[in-house]
């Protein structure tokens, strides 16, 4: 087609992923997922400390969020998307908070 019929496909996936948060708000978990993104982006400091040491997991980090962001706009079940991501994240970031030890200054 043309770039009229992208556009048709844009605003129709927009649409859909827009109905798919109006159902998902009304969730904690969805609630639970928003509030943990708010801090993790306030204490974004503290998270690159505890992904210092893992060059390569401080990318994987990197790419995985930026999967679950665009995943979340391109998706029909876009809030289903950020709980499935932002929960995966937060293992992730478990994991490298384990990882440290208490002493090094990166654990708090």
């Amino acid at each position: 087609g043309g770039a009229g019929e992208l556009a048709d496909v844009v605003e129709r996936r927009l649409r859909l992923a827009a109905r798919s948060f109006n159902s998902g708000v009304k969730t904690v978990l969805f609630w639970f997922c928003v509030a943990s993104v708010i801090v993790a982006v306030l204490g974004r400091s503290r998270i690159l400390r505890w992904l210092s040491q893992a060059p390569y997991a401080r990318a994987g980090f990197a790419g995985a969020a930026a999967a679950t962001a665009l995943g979340v706009v391109a998706n029909d079940s876009s809030a289903t998307f950020f709980i499935v991501g932002t929960i995966a994240l937060l293992s992730c970031l478990a994991y490298a908070w384990s990882q440290t030890r208490p002493g090094d200054g990166s654990h708090s």
